[in-house]
């Protein structure tokens, strides 16, 4: 059985504490499509929440934890979201150690357990996040049997514009360029959306963007200001930034682009988008909508403990405040 003061390091109390003492962690995706982040009390979440941001019904598949009120798939009422629960054994050799410790080396090491384990489930957040910018989630779910599903939740179709020209067409010019990127924000005005934007280019886009931007001899002769910025290149007014990050898949372990290579995604930080953390399912963390907690759990053999980190975080996308075009060839 653990030592006492062991279990006291993991009570929510001093876990708060030296949660609070960490350094805020950096995702794009969270950090600026999702900055709103309510704690929902309850462990499910009800439709209604989401066709209030949406303003249509959820497509729940049979593989995503659901409550059922009717027949065939996508008759529910609620959504349970998708649990993440990273763990790190703690051996009973290294427990007995830290019995010997001052609580400031105690809290130290407990500071470095919530590190390593917030990071986890906040990069998995980030990676479920990205998937949602498509109108839909779809991350695998790990199955007790050890076989992996797809944990699924269709929001919506994004909004979509295909351009007359592609960007690394030979005669692509920056007019074509702006044009685009002006057709694209309509439409998400057209929904009631746009009065702020986010733009990420993959990869094959941003380079052609790039290439564009070279080729004018003398931006003094354009209509369009062309200004390349620290964070991207500024064309009209519209701010395109690089997006070169990925996400892990964790069933494969491969990389995902964010946004795909030949891919441009326009994005209205107005369009209600947010992140809910629902009320996790125990009773050290007191039930609540925590968006991240530690719980120590007994090992026998061998001996020690499974540190865990719990979460249950559901990104909601609407869809009618994203707008995807294809710019250049796969």
């Amino acid at each position: 059985m653990l030592h006492s003061e062991v279990l006291a390091l993991f009570a929510l109390a001093t876990q708060v504490k030296t949660f609070k003492q960490l350094d805020p962690l950096e995702t794009s995706v969270m950090d600026i499509v999702f900055k709103s982040r309510p704690q929902h009390p309850m462990a499910l979440i009800g439709v209604k929440d989401i066709i209030d941001i949406t303003q249509t019904a959820p497509v729940i598949s049979r593989s995503a934890p659901a409550t059922p009120v009717g027949e065939g798939s996508t008759s529910y009422s609620f959504i349970e979201p998708l649990a993440l629960n990273p763990s790190d054994f703690i051996s009973a050799a290294e427990l007995n150690d830290l019995k010997t410790w001052g609580i400031a080396t105690k809290e130290a090491w407990l500071k470095s357990k919530q590190d390593k384990l917030r990071k986890i489930v906040r990069r998995s957040t980030e990676g479920i996040a990205a998937t949602s910018l498509t109108g839909a989630i779809e991350w695998p779910l790990k199955l007790e049997s050890g076989a992996w599903d797809t944990y699924r939740i269709q929001f919506g179709t994004p909004l979509s514009y295909e351009p007359p020209k592609l960007w690394d067409a030979e005669t692509a010019t920056i007019v074509e360029v702006y044009d685009t990127l002006m057709k694209m924000r309509k439409a998400l005005r057209k929904k009631g959306y746009g009065g702020k934007i986010e733009i990420w280019a993959g990869d094959k886009v941003y380079l052609a963007l790039l290439k564009l931007v070279d080729s004018v001899k003398s931006t003094a002769k354009q209509n369009i200001r062309i200004e390349r910025v620290e964070a991207g290149i500024d064309v009209g007014g519209y701010l395109i930034k690089p997006m070169d990050e990925t996400y892990q898949n964790p069933q494969t372990k491969t990389a995902v682009d964010k946004v795909p290579a030949h891919k441009l995604v326009m994005i209205a930080l107005d369009a209600g988008h947010s992140c809910y953390y629902c009320a996790l399912d125990d009773l050290d963390a007191r039930l609540q909508p925590l968006p991240f907690f530690l719980k120590p759990i007994v090992k026998q053999n061998p001996s020690g403990i499974d540190v865990l980190g719990m979460s249950k975080p559901l990104p909601v996308i609407n869809p009618n405040g994203v707008c995807w075009a294809e710019l250049t060839a796969e």
